[in-house]
C-alpha cells in the first residue's frame, strides 16, 4: 500500500429522534422531539470530546436532520464544508 495516499474516515449520523406528536406535519417537515433534542447536543458534545472534524457534512434538508446539524456545525469548524 502506498503511504503517500492520505487515509480517509468516513463517519455516518443519523438525525436525532424525531417527533411523531402532530400527525398532520409531512415526514420532510417533523421537529426533533424533546429526546432528539437532547441527544444532538450529546452528539455534539461526543464529537467535541473524539475531537472529530469533519471535512464535508452532507445533510439532507428535511427539518429533523438540519435541527441535528445545527448542534453539530459548531463542532465541526468553520473550515468543514457544509452540502445541503
Amino acid at each position: 500500500m502506498n503511504s503517500d495516499v492520505p487515509t480517509r474516515t468516513l463517519y455516518l449520523l443519523r438525525h436525532a429522534k424525531s417527533s411523531w406528536q402532530d400527525k398532520a406535519v409531512a415526514d420532510f417537515d417533523r421537529p426533533l422531539n424533546k429526546r432528539g433534542i437532547q441527544a444532538r447536543a450529546d452528539i455534539a458534545q461526543y464529537m467535541e470530546s473524539m475531537d472529530y472534524r469533519p471535512d464535508v457534512i452532507i445533510c439532507s434538508t428535511a427539518k429533523r436532520a438540519v435541527m441535528t446539524l445545527d448542534a453539530v456545525r459548531s463542532v465541526a469548524g468553520k473550515s468543514c464544508k457544509i452540502v445541503m
